[in-house]
């Protein structure tokens, strides 16, 4: 088997804002990526049998994380170190104060955590966050939106540019008009977040000069351990250990000096491949993986203690075991009109679609159950979005049907 080359994360940063033509998605190992164009047909339409190879004495004792615990090793992103590379990625067009380049458009594929990182940077520095207009003013292209916005001109930024707009005759003439005020310098200088799918569809529907495009590097196999190491730590009770439940590998360079001639693991390689480098895509399939002893579980509950991972193995599920996300057999235009819809805007109300998805109410609400039911897509109170763990097989199903895809 390949083995994955020797990574310890300290050459790069964690955080790191590029030209959007610098960035780079990861690469999967040479074994995987072949086996994965070989399958990739039958990968697409049918969901393969699962296939159990952890050794037996290993897999008898192995339980998921419990919840709690998960949430501890893996907790929700905090974006403040994040928002600090951003603003040394800003510092030099802040400075300059340009004012034929006064905006800035930060264009990242979607679970990115983009919009979070902007909004935390915009608190830290005082700066206006606009609020994307309603439904029925996007509609109407109520005009009130855009002149209260430039009443307060100068330092502003808007977190969610797909939520300005609708794809539909009436939903983009107040985008049209707002993009062509922000990039004349008619509203100061600004700073817009903007996820890749709404950027290739504007892009190709605003013909206006396009301002300076940044957007957040990928999280390769390198990033991946930085950031889920960072997680974990060590403690002077010791460190936690990530390991492959099927042959003991190393997931992350161990950090025991006599562990070091142990194999490592090319899972991580995989994940940031799948994932195409998307943070938020990777991070619920990492918790997922995770599994601890059971008698390890049960001693401590019965101490009525937590569990204290210090010095402990978090054993990781192989990859071929790992059951994710696939597109059915049937699925069609529907699907394809429904999905791709919902990405341009990141997340829609059922109202909304059936407003400007060309197809009958009752169709999309089967087809969206239908997607639900696969576990393609989410649903909350009031919207619908992509499953982060389905989305590289939505892009992909979309990709193939023919349909316009982001460039990441």
């Amino acid at each position: 088997m390949e083995q994955p080359e020797e990574f310890t994360g300290e050459d790069i940063p964690l955080w790191q804002y590029v030209k959007s033509t610098d960035y780079q998605i990861p690469s999967a190992p040479v074994v995987h990526s072949a086996r994965e164009r070989l399958a990739v047909f039958r990968e697409l339409f049918h969901r393969p049998a699962s296939q159990d190879n952890a050794t037996e004495h290993v897999q008898q004792k192995l339980s998921p994380l419990p919840r709690c615990q998960m949430d501890c090793v893996v907790p929700a992103p905090e974006w403040n170190a994040a928002a600090e590379e951003l603003n040394k990625s800003l510092e030099h067009w802040r400075n300059l104060e340009d004012k034929n380049n006064p905006l800035v458009i930060l264009v990242s594929p979607p679970f990115s955590g983009n919009s979070e990182i902007l909004t935390a940077w915009a608190k830290g520095q005082s700066w206006r966050i606009i609020q994307p207009p309603s439904t029925e003013q996007i509609f109407y292209s109520d005009h009130k939106w855009l002149k209260e916005q430039e009443s307060y001109a100068d330092k502003w930024v808007l977190p969610s540019l797909e939520s300005t707009y609708f794809r539909h005759a009436d939903g983009l003439k107040l985008i049209r008009y707002f993009l062509t005020k922000a990039c004349a310098g008619g509203m100061g200088r600004g700073v817009i977040c903007c996820d890749s799918w709404a950027w290739a569809f504007l892009s190709h529907i605003w013909p206006g000069r396009k301002p300076l495009v940044l957007t957040l590097q990928s999280f390769d196999q390198q990033r991946l351990a930085l950031y889920f190491r960072s997680l974990v730590g060590s403690t002077d009770k010791g460190a936690t250990e990530f390991r492959q439940s099927d042959n003991g590998h190393y997931v992350m360079k161990p950090l025991s000096p006599e562990n070091k001639h142990i194999g490592m693991s090319n899972y991580l390689q995989i994940l940031a491949s799948y994932s195409r480098g998307i943070l938020g895509v990777a991070l619920p399939i990492w918790r997922l993986s995770m599994q601890i002893e059971s008698d390890y579980i049960e001693a401590e509950e019965e101490k009525k203690k937590p569990l204290n991972l210090a010095n402990r193995t978090i054993w990781i599920t192989p990859w071929k075991d790992i059951v994710l996300p696939l597109m059915y057999s049937d699925a069609g235009q529907n699907e394809a009109f429904i999905l791709q819809t919902i990405l341009f805007h990141r997340s829609l109300s059922l109202d909304v679609l059936q407003r400007i998805v060309p197809l009958s109410p009752d169709c999309i609400m089967t087809t969206l159950y239908k997607l639900l039911d696969c576990d393609l897509v989410t649903k909350t109170e009031c919207t619908w979005q992509v499953n982060p763990q389905g989305y590289p097989v939505v892009r992909r199903f979309l990709e193939n049907s023919g349909f316009c895809v982001d460039q990441f």
